[in-house]
């Protein structure tokens, strides 16, 4: 009976998902990016013109979007 219990307790923490530290940082870093799609979609509708005023815009606004979220600071969107 001893063993039976432990081969289900075996089975079972191979089946069930565990949560790790990699499994926690992944969810995290996935609500991260959810966070900057969505950040990146309000500046593109908010400043919708294709000038370099506008890109900065886009990036001062994605910036403080992120910093509203506590997601930190955000890498600008284009080149120059």
């Amino acid at each position: 009976m001893r063993a039976c219990c432990c081969l289900i307790a075996i089975v079972l923490g191979a089946v069930l998902p565990a949560r790790t530290p990699q499994a926690a940082n992944a969810l995290q870093m996935q609500q991260t990016w959810a966070i900057l799609d969505q950040c990146r979609k309000e500046s593109f509708q908010k400043f919708p013109d294709q000038t370099k005023e506008a890109q900065h815009q886009r990036d001062r606004y994605i910036k403080e979007c992120k910093s509203r979220h506590g997601s930190g600071q955000a890498a600008p969107l284009g080149g120059n």
